[in-house]
């Protein structure tokens, strides 16, 4: 059996990637070439069936026969231990099912990864491979912005006949058994969603050729799109039904929709593959038609006033109190596209101060638990949430470290009270700065008489606002609490400073400042200590972020 520390010929197993009807995924390092990379291994029943033995071989020739950006590529295929296993890229990021979790991509971006995923089944098509599991959880979207399509476990070749008509073998019938399962969509094994992407060729049984990746590409283009599948159902049978019966809502498409993306869409998803569309590069050309149209060349613009730093100006504030108005535009703006929401948890009591893990897949948060708050962690893909604090002290303002592993947050001292901010902004007196690791919930305190905690890009700090030494200010620690050192300073003991956040790049911190009535956001270079104004206005400036850049 396979499992974290196994070791199979040069490859040391490290933890699990995921599981399916045709194979498990796991981290290794390949310790000739010093490396991370993929394995797929068969699961035991399976690794004995010659049938699946030969279907994984194909896998294997089929990625051998590809090398393009947008394809993980395949680097051996290995025996060791008495288990078959292909050596593959190994991608980070999250699929493109994790990201739709979370709802409809902005069309922009939808077009940008569809176009990525268009050239990669060109690029198979054109070595006459057809996908035939075209889905989101099969395509990787890596932190650098680019597209893997991954898994050709059920990948053949399409070779016609003279008519151009490919002939129905027994592979083609049990593939569509083993990828459907015939059994409930929740039965525990069942590889889920592929019902949903099948054309109607392949729901029927019959041959399949690249018209059926097509398919699956308007599926998955839609799906983006509209947040939510092309066809459903809570079976199997009504999966199929939907594919082979009904129609996409059409309506739930974002009305920023271009018509030729409408069009492309409708001859992807023609259920007579006579009348469909032929080819992935086609579909290509038309995305990049549409983004060219959704972004014209810039026309020449009046050069704003110069930010008094360059923090000032690579930083931009996402959330106020207030709108105040925003200057004339030069260029006619796009129609407006209603948001899309998608409400993620769903208990009677107030939660608020949500964040998100660094890789997206968890969000932390406060609840009312009695008569104080706790931590809550949700993972958004199961639904699973877990309360990541304990004992009658008030919780609040959780912040991750930078590997997901922990999270600072700012405890009251007094046992089932609730703290209350002396300010607006959520700066409170009676406060400590905690920290608990996640997977065991050890808590330990790292700073006293402390709020609004959050760690630097690199995890070895935190930022807070304390009143050690008289009035609110700013002050940097390291992860541990040690070694604090104030990173703000003003004359004025009327000034008050809150809610830090650091920059990309931890040379910066933004922060909240407050004298009397009047609000700004300020940014200070931790190195020379000198201040810059993001705003300096009467407005409630609250809740600054940075631009990843």
């Amino acid at each position: 059996m396979i499992g974290a520390g196994t070791r199979l010929g040069p490859y040391e197993v490290l933890s699990p990637l995921g599981a399916g009807g045709m194979g498990e995924v796991w981290r290794a390092r390949d310790s000739r070439l010093h490396r991370e990379v993929a394995i797929k291994v068969l699961p035991g029943a399976l690794a004995r069936d010659p049938e699946h033995l030969a279907r994984f071989e194909r896998e294997a020739r089929a990625l051998a026969a590809l090398s393009h950006a947008n394809i993980a590529a395949i680097y051996g295929i290995e025996e060791a231990g008495g288990s078959s296993f292909l050596v593959l890229e190994l991608v980070e990021g999250e699929t493109l099912a994790e990201r739709l979790a979370g709802g409809p991509l902005p069309l922009e971006e939808a077009l940008r990864i569809c176009r990525q995923i268009a050239e990669a089944l060109e690029a198979a098509h054109g070595k006459g491979i057809v996908h035939r599991d075209l889905k989101p959880a099969n395509v990787k979207l890596t932190p650098q912005g680019k597209v893997k399509v991954l898994d050709f476990g059920l990948a053949r070749r399409h070779l016609p006949d003279a008519g151009g008509r490919e002939p129905v073998t027994e592979d083609d019938l049990t593939a569509l058994s083993t990828t459907v399962g015939f059994a409930s969509l929740t039965t525990e094994g069942t590889i889920l969603g592929t019902p949903f992407y099948m054309s109607p060729e392949q729901a029927r049984g019959k041959p399949v050729d690249k018209r059926a990746d097509l398919w699956s590409f308007g599926c998955v283009l839609y799906e983006t799109l509209a947040g939510r599948r092309a066809f459903d159902g809570e079976t199997v049978s009504d999966a199929i039904a939907a594919v082979l019966a009904g129609e996409p809502d059409w309506q739930a498409l974002p009305r920023r929709t271009p018509e030729a993306i409408r069009g492309l869409l409708r001859r992807c998803l023609e259920k007579d593959a006579a009348r469909r569309l032929r080819d992935a590069g086609d579909a290509g050309l038309e995305i990049d038609a549409a983004l060219s149209a959704l972004s014209p060349e810039p026309r020449t613009r009046v050069s704003p006033p110069k930010a008094s730093s360059e923090a000032g100006r690579s930083f931009f504030q996402s959330i106020t109190s207030f709108f105040r108005p925003q200057p004339p535009r030069l260029e006619s703006p796009a129609p407006y596209s209603a948001p899309r929401l998608s409400q993620i948890t769903f208990a009677e009591g107030i939660e608020e101060f949500p964040a998100w893990s660094p890789d997206g897949s968890r969000l932390a948060f406060c609840r009312e638990s009695g008569k104080v708050r706790k931590i809550v962690v949700k993972v958004l893909r199961t639904g699973e949430e877990t309360a990541a604090t304990g004992g009658e002290s008030d919780d609040v303002q959780p912040d991750w470290s930078a590997d997901g592993r922990s999270i600072v947050f700012a405890r009251g001292r007094e046992p089932g009270r609730k703290l209350e901010p002396v300010d607006v902004f959520g700066a409170y007196e009676a406060a400590d700065v905690w920290g608990v690791d996640v997977a065991t919930g050890r808590e330990v305190r790292l700073v006293e008489n402390a709020a609004n905690p959050c760690h630097s890009p690199d995890g070895a700090r935190i930022a807070f606002d304390a009143s050690w030494a008289g009035p609110r200010r700013i002050w940097v620690a390291d992860a541990r609490g040690r070694n604090p050192r104030q990173a703000t300073s003003d004359a004025s003991e009327a000034v008050l400073q809150t809610r830090p956040r650091w920059s990309p790049d931890g040379r910066h911190i933004v922060f909240q400042n407050i004298e009397r009535t009047k609000f700004d956001l300020r940014v200070v270079d931790l190195s020379s200590g000198a201040l810059s104004w993001v705003t300096n206005d009467h407005v409630q400036d609250i809740c600054p972020v940075w631009s990843p850049s």
